[in-house]
Order: structure tokens, then C-alpha cells, then sequence
């Protein structure tokens, strides 16, 4: 995106930037710009007559204290790490200092041993847990869990916290009680029934309801088809064919099918409705009155103020078109208070407004007349050689006038096109 003007971050964070990359030093430059130059590797900044590396500095002095005693360290001063004892040594390469401790007995440690403890009663030790140092630490590995091979784990297990398992799971048991409040399946296809070698089982989902009877969505093998259907008492252990109480009703959006078949229709005593197919293969609920229809509106009239009305005879389908719609003018177009007239594509033409700012080197401050007595309007500014949208200052100066203002003067030859979009008064 082209930024003609200053950004106020209003001392929020800037998150994330990448300096311009260059490999070389930018002929055009104002002051303050930064650069960094990938064949150097360096940040550089412009200060107004050249460019300018930002490099490390002399340090300042700063102290390093012991256990006992310290020194000041200044620049250009050497410190030297050195072993207090023969068994310690250090080393310096590049920016690492490496210490080494080096044939200390045993007697020269505080303790000789170590002692392990079984809180949970899950390992067992030799010597009651007490090992000398430099000595081998037994442990029973009977009750632990081998995480690199095989093992069979026998007795009930609960685990409290998270569990993942990266490999398969196979539940080789006849029952699996899931009990989470949500359950959630990345697999897009759920294979039930799973390892039949002839279709000979309903298969699909049954929801308990409590006291209620239960009611399912699955394959009804007997009838060849799915269903939705009340199916009382079932639980889900039934393998084979599934009761079915009653079918369920079902209510869904649009619907797609190679044939229909009605079934025996709901009385209505009213008639005032039907299901009528479209034409295009959709049937749909329609009037009565619709359906016997005959009439036609041909005209609109636009002379008089009054609104249209529509009536229609329920026992006919006779309709009846009484008044006339106006045409709305530009400017209730444009305010969008009357709810009787019509807008044309003219009328909307009127609610709209483009304007060309054409650069001359000085001017920063451009002025555009729109006429449209709002200060609801909606203004972009684009560029009209690289057709980008570019930020500018906009300021809605009056009802009619909204000023454009640039951070620099636009060259000569250089053009933007402004464009002005009213919002009507009726969107709050």
C-alpha cells in the first residue's frame, strides 16, 4: 500500500519489522531513513548529508565481584578466568568460557552417598535406597512402564490428567463408554458396522432421550434405505435388525431428489395452501390464490403519491392492483427518508460523486464540491497511473465539501481520482 501522509501509531508497539533490504546505498535519501545493507550485513541511517553504519561502541567500565572481593573492568582492559585448584580448569573460545572439574575423590564432597526415596510405591531399591557415590543404583523395573517396546499392562488404570497417543489405538473390547461432555473427531468419514462381509445389520446413530423414547438416523437394511425414526427402548446393543416404533419428523432446508413420494398427507381443512413444483424440478408451499391467479400487473402509474396495494381473492385467486408509486427525485435519493417512491439508476447516479486531482508541484491541500448535503459519505482516493488505493487526509469541510490533504505537493502531471459515496440517513 502507497502511505502519502504520516502514521500516528499513538505509542502502540510496531510488531515485527523487517528493514528495507538494499546492497547498495540509496542515491535518494532524506534524513532519519533506515536501511540495512544485506552484502554488509549492517544497519545504516541517512543524516542528512550521508549514510551512516551503526556499529558497537567502547563499552563502559563495569565491576565483577566474587565471593570475596572484586575489580572494575575498563575498556580495553583483559579478564582472566583461571581454576582455583588443580582439579579445576577453564577455557575461552569465541564467546564461550568453559569450566572443568577434574578428579575430585569423593572424600572432597560434603556427602559420600546419596539416598533415593519411593514416595508412591511404584519402584524398589537395594540397600534401602542408600548408594555411595560412584556405586550402581538397582532398581526393580517390574511395576514400570517400558515406553521402547511392547508390554501388556493387566488391572483397571485411571489416568487423571490429558492422555495422547501418537500411534493407533485398537479398543479390542465388546463395550466403549465415552463420557466427556464434548466429543470431537477430526475424521471427516465415521466408518459403523465396521468388518461385516454382507449388508445384514441397521446401522447409524440412535440418541437416548431419558424417559422419552429414543429416536435414530440409520440404515434401515429391510427397507434398503435410511430412515429417521422413533425406535422406543433401544440403546444401541441391538445387532441386527432395529424396531421401529413410528418415523420421526424431519424439517430441513432445500432438498434434492431423483423422485418423490408422498405418503398420506395432513387434512387441512383451511385450503388455503399447496405444494406446487416450480418448473426447474422444486416443490415448494404456494397460495391458492397464487395458483388460480390470472392477472397480471402490466403498468405502474407515477403520477400520484399513494402507495400500491395488492389484494387478492382467496376463493378466485383473483387479483386486484390499486394506487400508483411515484419516482423519487435526486434528493430523497440521496436523504432516503420516503419509503413511497421508486428509485431509479438515475436517482442512484445522484448518491455518488468522482472528481480528479490533478498535481502541480505546490498545492497540498485539494478542495472537492460534492453537493450532496450530508457529511455522511464515504471517500477513497486511488492513483490513476497504478490504479493503487493510496491514504490520504480527508476531512468532511461542510455538507457539501470534503478537503483532501496530502503529507507532500503531488508533481505536475501526477492525478488521483477521489471518489464520494453518500450512506443514507435511514442506515443508523
Amino acid at each position: 500500500m502507497n502511505f502519502l501522509t504520516n502514521i500516528d501509531l499513538n505509542k502502540n508497539q510496531l510488531i515485527n519489522p523487517v528493514l528495507h533490504n538494499v546492497a547498495t546505498d540509496p542515491a535518494s535519501a532524506v534524513e532519519g531513513q533506515l536501511i540495512y545493507r544485506t552484502d554488509t550485513d549492517e544497519i545504516k541511517y541517512y543524516d542528512g548529508s550521508s549514510w551512516q553504519s551503526i556499529t558497537a561502541g567502547a563499552i563502559s567500565d563495569f565491576t565483577v565481584a566474587g565471593d570475596t572481593g572484586s575489580v572494575t573492568v575498563t575498556d580495553g582492559d583483559t579478564l582472566t578466568i583461571t581454576g582455583a585448584s588443580s582439579g579445576i580448569s577453564t577455557s575461552i573460545s569465541a564467546s564461550t568460557v568453559s569450566v572443568t572439574l577434574a578428579n575430585i575423590t569423593n572424600a572432597e564432597l560434603q556427602n559420600s552417598s546419596v539416598t533415593l526415596t519411593n514416595t508412591d510405591g511404584h519402584l524398589s531399591f537395594t540397600n534401602s535406597g542408600v548408594v555411595a557415590l560412584g556405586s550402581s543404583i538397582t532398581i526393580d523395573t517390574v511395576n514400570l512402564v517400558d515406553t521402547d517396546s511392547a508390554q501388556t499392562i493387566t488391572g483397571a488404570k485411571t489416568f487423571s490428567g490429558n492422555v495422547t497417543i501418537s500411534g493407533n489405538l485398537d479398543v479390542t473390547g465388546t463395550v466403549t463408554n465415552i463420557d466427556s461432555t464434548n466429543l470431537l473427531v477430526e475424521d471427516a468419514l465415521i466408518v459403523v458396522a465396521r468388518n461385516q462381509s454382507t449388508g445384514a445389520l441397521d446401522a447409524g446413530i440412535v440418541v437416548e432421550r431419558g424417559t422419552d423414547d429414543s429416536q435414530a438416523m440409520f440404515w434401515d437394511e429391510s427397507a434398503d434405505q435410511f430412515v429417521f425414526a422413533n425406535v422406543g427402548t433401544e440403546d444401541g446393543s441391538t445387532s441386527g435388525n432395529v424396531t421401529i416404533s413410528s418415523y420421526s419428523a424431519v424439517q430441513m432446508g432445500n432438498t434434492t431428489t431423483a423422485q418423490l413420494t408422498i405418503g398420506t398427507l395432513a387434512t387441512n381443512n383451511s385450503a388455503t395452501s399447496m405444494l406446487v413444483e416450480n418448473g426447474s424440478g422444486v416443490v415448494q408451499k404456494a397460495t391458492i390464490s397464487t395458483v388460480l391467479s390470472s392477472n397480471a400487473v402490466t403498468s405502474i402509474a407515477t403520477s400520484d403519491t399513494a402507495p400500491l396495494n395488492l389484494s387478492v381473492d382467496s376463493a378466485t385467486g383473483d387479483v386486484t392492483l390499486t394506487g400508483s408509486v411515484d419516482l423519487a427525485t435526486d434528493a430523497q435519493a440521496r436523504s432516503s427518508t420516503s419509503d413511497v417512491v421508486l428509485i431509479t439508476a438515475g436517482n442512484l447516479r445522484a448518491t455518488e460523486y468522482a472528481y480528479t486531482i490533478s498535481g502541480d508541484n505546490s498545492t497540498t491541500s485539494f478542495t472537492v464540491t460534492h453537493s450532496m448535503g450530508t457529511r455522511d459519505v464515504i471517500v477513497q482516493v486511488y492513483d490513476t497511473t497504478s490504479y493503487e488505493t493510496v491514504i490520504t487526509d480527508v476531512t468532511r469541510t461542510s455538507t457539501s465539501v470534503v478537503t483532501i490533504d496530502f503529507g507532500f505537493a503531488p508533481a505536475v502531471g501526477k492525478n488521483y481520482r477521489v471518489l464520494i459515496k453518500i450512506v443514507g440517513n435511514s442506515i443508523n
